[in-house]
């Protein structure tokens, strides 16, 4: 378990290389669902997604020596570039695994980076053939989500909106393993008990919810097809633990209602987001646990859409 302090303290190893990016007040959201709406703006990192605070905050935590073994991740493509932006800085070998279903936008961008990227069948697969590298080659594995350390590191995106406005009602972010929502949590809830945290998810892939009901942690979770892959698949330990005490609603949302989410941040916001970075403000009409007109910040994950969905998403 962390604390507040050891989210500090990930931010200020973090701080020289990331962004504090912006709470920005969206007027369109606010008026079309009747709440205060704040936009956390994780988009604007410079790998265009969050990711990259808890991949930092791990890579950190290593010592000079042990970052000489190299480091191994997979990932469906936003952490990965959180680490391979880490191992440029740090100056050190890094292997990426990331599914082929990976959009080409995320693909793309690892050419930027000195790391080796290795594709596998499914995010699964990734994770095995990432395992077996790791104990093959001694590189040190940077996990996605279920390690305190990326949960740390990701918990700095909570303080940021806690300091920036100190009279929230509720925090919205978009849960994949959980690492995103169990730091906010944690960071939110101790600088202000009464916030309330709602995690938003997809419909096809609804593992949180799932697992809470059935009181199994579904780290693996089948997926036929999300547009929103980023939050496709099973959670962590660390967010089934921490959910019953931590995450007061939980909202899956359908692929169309992502979609229109996509379009209205173009539209309105004259903002291109990746499906499952939309997912929080999918989320909105269906929520319960504040009133309308609380004032409410939805984390905006990601940036990198696939100029396919986009192109479908627009005729």
């Amino acid at each position: 378990m962390i604390d507040l302090d050891d989210i500090r303290r990930a931010g200020a190893a973090i701080e020289p290389y990331i962004y504090r990016t912006p709470l920005r007040g969206s007027f369109f959201f606010s008026e079309t669902t009747g709440f205060d709406v704040y936009m956390k703006l994780e988009n604007w990192q410079p790998t265009g997604s969050f990711k990259v605070r808890g991949a930092l905050n791990v890579i950190h935590s290593f010592s000079p020596r042990d970052r000489l073994q190299g480091v191994v991740a997979w990932s469906a493509g936003n952490h990965g570039l959180g680490v391979a932006y880490g191992a440029g800085i740090y100056d050190i070998p890094a292997t990426i695994f990331i599914p082929k279903t990976t959009p080409d936008a995320k693909i793309r961008k690892f050419k930027y980076f000195p790391v080796e990227v290795r594709m596998a069948d499914t995010y699964e697969a990734c994770e095995e053939e990432g395992r077996r590298y790791a104990e093959k080659e001694g590189a040190l594995i940077v996990h996605p989500y279920d390690d305190w350390r990326t949960v740390a590191g990701q918990g700095t995106a909570g303080v940021e909106i806690c300091e920036a406005m100190r009279e929230l009602d509720a925090i919205v972010a978009p849960v994949g393993g959980g690492g995103l929502i169990s730091g906010i949590a944690i960071a939110a809830k101790t600088m202000d008990p009464e916030i309330r945290m709602i995690a938003a998810q997809s419909a096809a892939s609804p593992s949180l919810q799932r697992s809470l009901e059935e009181k199994h942690c579904y780290e693996s979770f089948p997926v036929e097809y999300s547009i929103a892959e980023g939050v496709a698949g099973g959670i962590g330990k660390i967010v089934y633990d921490l959910a019953p005490r931590y995450i007061d609603e939980i909202i899956n949302v359908e692929e169309d209602q992502i979609r229109i989410a996509i379009r209205k941040l173009i539209e309105h916001e004259q903002m291109i987001v990746e499906a499952s970075g939309a997912v929080g403000l999918a989320a909105l009409d269906q929520v319960e646990c504040v009133p309308r007109g609380s004032r409410i910040a939805v984390v905006i994950t990601g940036a990198n859409l696939n100029m396919r969905l986009l192109h479908e998403i627009l005729i």
